[in-house]
């Protein structure tokens, strides 16, 4: 069945690994891109035929453009999810030294842990480490931890997030966009958070139930 979608309410966007990499710079592009979720990416990667611990005959791949300053859509509306197993973006990659990479990219420091800005900061953007979790970690059968609801970097609540911060009045965020040189400001006027009891669950709903069945076709 076919979903309404108004895109003046704001476009979430998500991906995973180098879908990561696209979607991020999706902002950069176009101002109705108003939230993001990314998964699994990093601004340097190392592809290994041996994978972590081994971490052997590797090529190395600098990828700059994911640097937070490299990304005008803002830190408070995006959200990075690494595996600490992750030989693509993490273990084979000198770590994140440790997270330095994952804060280079979100922008964000987490004070209160090095591996977690969610738990303490919901609202905003930043990182999470998913402890004991690889490069794919978006396992999607019933009773695992990437369903639980109640996990910080799970898909309920990630999802949920990205919903309600994608949620937006664009017609004052564009006010805010320099079209002539293709700049986001730095973060959205207040007023322009304009989330409806009404409608903010139909669009939360909506996403879920269309993401949920997108990432069960890629995966399975």
């Amino acid at each position: 069945n076919a979903v309404p979608v108004d895109c003046n309410r704001g476009v979430a966007v998500n991906g995973w690994s180098q879908g990561s990499h696209i979607s991020s710079l999706a902002g950069n592009f176009s101002p109705l891109i108003t939230a993001g979720l990314f998964w699994a990416n990093g601004n340097a990667c190392k592809f290994c035929t041996m994978s972590y611990p081994t971490c052997s005959m590797c090529a190395s791949i600098n990828v700059p453009c994911m640097n937070s300053n490299q990304i005008e859509l803002p830190k408070e509306k995006r959200r990075y999810i690494t595996g600490d197993l992750d030989s693509i973006f993490g273990a084979c990659t000198d770590w994140f030294g440790k997270n330095n990479r994952l804060q280079a990219i979100s922008g964000v420091s987490c004070p209160y842990s090095e591996d977690d800005c969610f738990s303490l900061n919901l609202n905003l953007g930043g990182y999470y480490v998913a402890t004991g979790q690889k490069h794919r970690f978006m396992d999607v059968t019933p009773g695992s931890l990437f369903m639980d609801s109640n996990n910080p970097w799970g898909l309920a609540k990630n999802f949920d997030w990205l919903a309600e911060e994608a949620y937006v009045n664009i017609a004052e965020v564009r006010s805010y966009y320099d079209y002539s040189h293709k700049n986001m400001v730095t973060s959205f006027p207040t007023s322009a958070i304009t989330r409806s009891p009404t409608s903010a669950p139909t669009v939360k709903q909506s996403i879920w139930s269309r993401f949920k069945s997108r990432i069960k076709r890629l995966i399975q």
